[in-house]
């Protein structure tokens, strides 16, 4: 600056206008106004201390580190104040990766930037990147941005948004592969020292914070999407941005090195069977009408959630990512989307086959209730596929033109069969079963369906044109990659109940007929198509057959009163 009075010689350059600027004066403005006092552009307190060597109150970078040697390039000689052997395994994780911990110093003569650092060294404006925020959250989001630039700032030491970065382990996909993110991030280990900044507050304020937070991005990314490093060549990426970060963390590196051999080593294991517990009781009077009403509803429930659970939690996040189950040969892309669909599918037309099997009106009422008590606890235990499978049933038109049924039911039944029809209204697109879904605390086994639905339409990235510069849309990246994460958390989440292999197979076993047309003509035999009023016959005979399930369901309940206590599903 033409007018500074400090002779101080000393300067550095502003990120915004690069210009060269007296240190004292760029310290002033930025802590004064938060901004470049040539180009006048917002610049963070927090970079002073990359920028200058300095901190926020302008003490010296060297003050405030502690000493460190220099030491030879790959050298594998930790610090001798760091003592490992005295400290909890949890506090070795915790310690070796902080940022200084086990730090070597490498020689600036030995150091070389990566060929592409450049590519990481655009200003945060409208070209390169957009921010945004949520209500109620003062922290910036990346809007859009070049592939680069977001890379650049989720490695900066002042990056706040670490949310972004799980986000971004599950919804990279819809940009780029995980070759390419590998990549990047190999070039990103490397960044060119700017050419006033001293090697030592280089290494302490710029290298060393990029690193580490680039192998806690891989470390957390192999925890949850641990198949992506299965291949050999993702395992050689690895295992070079790990001897890349040897070099000044030796001790991290071997701690990732061997975390890595470990995940590949649980890869192969197979999925640990659920807990399984003793048979449950049952009530033999009832088994004459169908075998699942024999049992306790909330027995029932609890098990087809274990069976839906168990089809749930193996389906790999690649599946949900191919959208393949949209596609004709689905079964072989998305196998396990597949048998999860044709479950709920089938429960949906065991309901309906069980339902139609009872030629006496009282029976079907008594089941029409009975199911409608499962699929309440369905919803109790978080099973909402269950519980949308269930509702299905009663809405298919075979079952629901059955109006002497329906009308039979109890004023009790018809108000909650109503409050869960709103549930799952279609013409609202499921809003208020996903909104339950959502503030559900696992274990939870999400409607399959809207679930898919959303990733669909989530996936379906925006790229803006801007020159020749193509920003992502990363903001909806960070949508995409919250729900697949959502998920994910979901399948590591199972129920507390006990496997019962009598309920089990008698599920299983249950009597389906998926012919619609079939269905349809069983239901018309049962009840006549209704034209007009009712008549008093009628109205005698639905009168009889709501009676008529009362006491049925007056004998199922005292039997079940007095043997709850000793079901053994029940919970862990």
């Amino acid at each position: 600056m033409s007018d500074c009075t400090h002779g101080l010689g000393n300067t550095t350059e502003c990120p915004k206008c690069k210009k060269q600027i007296c240190v004292k004066c760029f310290c002033d403005s930025v802590k004064a106004n938060g901004q470049c006092p040539i180009c006048k552009e917002e610049v963070a307190t927090s970079l002073l201390l990359e920028l200058t060597g300095k901190s926020e109150n302008g003490v010296s970078l060297k003050q405030l580190a502690p000493p460190f040697k220099a030491k030879k390039r790959n050298s594998m000689v930790v610090t001798d104040n760091l003592k490992v052997t005295e400290q909890s395994e949890l506090s070795r994780r915790r310690s070796v990766y902080s940022d200084f911990s086990g730090l070597e110093m490498i020689l600036e003569s030995s150091y070389t930037p990566d060929a592409s650092h450049d590519l990481f060294e655009k200003p945060d404006s409208s070209d390169f990147v957009t921010f945004t925020s949520e209500k109620g959250w003062d922290t910036k989001i990346i809007q859009t941005a070049t592939y680069e630039k977001m890379i650049e700032i989720i490695t900066r030491q002042d990056f706040e948004d670490s949310y972004f970065a799980e986000c971004l382990i599950f919804g990279y996909s819809t940009f780029t592969t995980k070759e390419s993110l590998m990549d990047i991030l190999t070039k990103r280990m490397s960044p060119q020292k700017p050419e006033k900044m001293d090697w030592e507050v280089f290494v302490k304020t710029v290298l060393v914070p990029i690193r580490t937070k680039i192998v806690n991005f891989i470390r957390t990314w192999a925890k949850w999407r641990c198949a992506d490093f299965m291949n050999e060549n993702m395992s050689n990426k690895v295992d070079n941005i790990i001897q890349i970060h040897s070099e000044i963390k030796p001790q991290t590196a071997q701690f990732m090195s061997d975390y890595m051999k470990k995940l590949r080593v649980n890869y192969t294991k197979p999925i640990e069977q659920l807990d399984e517990g003793v048979d449950v009781r049952k009530n033999s009077e009832f088994d004459v009408l169908s075998a699942i009403f024999a049992f306790w509803y909330k027995d029932v429930a609890q098990q087809i959630m274990l069976m839906q659970y168990d089809l749930f939690r193996r389906i790999p996040v690649e599946e949900l990512l191919s959208q393949g189950w949209m596609k004709k040969e689905n079964k072989v892309i998305t196998p396990n989307i597949v048998k999860m669909m044709q479950m709920t599918n089938s429960l949906s037309y065991k309901v309906q086959t069980t339902i139609l099997s009872l030629s006496k009106l009282k029976h079907r009422i008594f089941a029409v209730e009975y199911f409608i008590k499962v699929a309440q606890e369905m919803k109790e235990i978080h099973n909402f596929d269950g519980f949308k499978s269930i509702l299905a049933a009663l809405n298919a038109s075979p079952i629901f033109r059955l109006k002497d049924t329906f009308d039979g039911l109890s004023d009790e039944f018809k108000r909650t069969l109503s409050e869960f029809n709103d549930l799952v209204d279609y013409d609202s697109n499921f809003k208020k079963l996903r909104e339950m879904t959502n503030v559900c605390k696992p274990p939870c086994v999400p409607f399959l369906g809207s679930t898919l639905g959303d990733l669909v339409f989530t996936k379906e990235n925006e790229k803006s044109e801007n020159g020749q510069l193509k920003l992502v849309n990363f903001f909806r990246v960070r949508m995409y990659g919250l729900m697949l994460k959502e998920i994910v958390m979901k399948q590591n989440s199972p129920p507390s109940f006990y496997v019962a292999r009598d309920l089990e197979n008698v599920i299983q076993r249950m009597r389906v007929n998926e012919n619609e047309d079939t269905l349809f003509d069983i239901s018309k035999t049962l009840e006549e198509t209704r034209s007009g009023e009712l008549s008093k016959e009628n109205k005698k005979a639905i009168s009889k057959g709501k009676e008529g399930a009362e006491k049925m369901w007056k004998k199922y309940n005292a039997f079940w009163k007095k043997n709850t206590k000793i079901t053994v599903i029940g919970t862990k």
